[in-house]
């Protein structure tokens, strides 16, 4: 009987040990490396005087512009990434000078010519693209998926492309004779005529800026897709003929997806 009692303890003991075995061990997870594609459209605005081969200056250009880029994202902690964007930007600003009062050379009905005033308007826009590499450091804010970015933008000029018009704003002007026209045209039939059109000088490459980012990650596995606000700020000045210093900078929203590697 005695022998019984201790083969049902001793089994007992045996099946305890067994279970406690079964129990899964702890098992941590790493961030891992990533790579990615980003899409974002923004709000440009010009700051300082931008100045034409003509002599026209103009001030207070605003515009539209999109970017697309890839990146590479590699953690050195939980909540700490650095990564590198590559990618294409395309800017355009476009601005319209105060009403100026012109000498212009009328030519009348019968050819022959005078001499007036009349008022004008100048209007100018400009179109840039650049090449652009983004390093950046990323951090998850209290372990939590919104993050913020603070990265160095270096972008190399790609084209610019730039056009100055003027419209004419008189609705009615007199010559020196005393003749009254109405409703004025330049020659070409219209109230708005080319002045310059291609490329300007003086924008600098490469370009530095400062980038500041704030998002959320949405996560789908082992995809990350993260809404983001964007502001880049220009270190690097324009120079326009004339010494006038200009530059651009940009408020955007951006998407991205990501895949964990």
């Amino acid at each position: 009987c005695i022998v019984g009692l201790l083969f049902l303890v001793a089994h007992t003991d045996s099946g305890l040990a067994q279970n406690s075995v079964g129990v899964p061990p702890l098992v941590v997870e790493h961030p891992q490396p990533s790579l990615g594609f980003e899409f974002g459209v923004g709000q440009n605005s010009q700051s300082g005087t931008m100045a034409c081969d003509c002599g026209s200056t103009f001030t207070g250009g605003k515009g539209t512009g999109w970017s697309a880029s890839g990146f590479f994202e590699l953690p050195i902690g939980n909540s700490l990434n650095v990564g590198l964007k590559a990618g294409y930007e395309q800017e355009n600003v476009s601005t319209t000078s105060p009403i100026l009062s012109e000498n212009v050379v009328i030519v009348l009905a019968d050819s022959q010519t005078s001499a007036t005033p009349i008022l004008t308007r100048q209007n100018a826009i400009l179109n840039i693209s650049f090449f652009h590499f983004d390093p950046f450091i990323q951090y998850q804010i209290l372990h939590t998926d919104f993050f913020v970015q603070l990265g160095a933008g270096i972008s190399i000029l790609s084209s610019n492309q730039f056009s100055e018009t003027r419209t004419i704003e008189s609705s009615r002007i007199t010559l020196s004779n005393g003749t009254t026209i109405n409703n004025p045209t330049f020659t070409n039939g219209s109230t708005t005529e080319a002045i310059q059109g291609g490329s300007i000088g003086g924008i600098m490459s490469p370009q530095f800026s400062g980038l500041l980012s704030a998002g959320y990650n949405f996560r789908f596995g082992i995809v990350s897709i993260a809404p983001m606000v964007n502001y880049d700020y220009p270190f690097s000045t324009n120079i326009s003929p004339g010494g006038n210093n200009w530059k651009i900078s940009t408020i955007s929203g951006s998407i991205s997806m990501k895949f964990n590697l």
